[in-house]
């Protein structure tokens, strides 16, 4: 916390990995709960296909196949049950490049 450094936090949904974010670490607490300042999320949208239509292959390359999308936050709580990774980032910024 005293150090300032900038980390990033893999996210999921309930079947697969939804997107990182890249911000100051303010506060956490035993249950992995998050408190970042000045976030960056790099995500990509749900896909939405009814059940047993397509396979999860199938859905997994339609995922790809969307655009990532980006936002920037001030401040963003994450609840501890969707963090998968939490880790120094290497760089100021997401790898991705910037979109308007």
């Amino acid at each position: 916390l005293t150090q300032r450094k900038r980390l990033r936090v893999v996210t999921r949904y309930v079947n697969g990995i939804r997107g990182t974010l890249t911000g100051h670490l303010v506060a956490f607490d035993k249950h992995m709960n998050l408190i970042l300042r000045d976030v960056l999320e790099v995500y990509s949208l749900r896909c939405t296909t009814e059940r047993g239509t397509t396979t999860n292959l199938d859905q997994e390359l339609a995922r790809r196949q969307q655009p990532v999308r980006q936002r920037h936050l001030r401040h963003m709580m994450v609840r501890g049950d969707n963090v998968v990774l939490v880790y120094f980032s290497e760089s100021e910024r997401s790898a991705y490049p910037q979109t308007s």
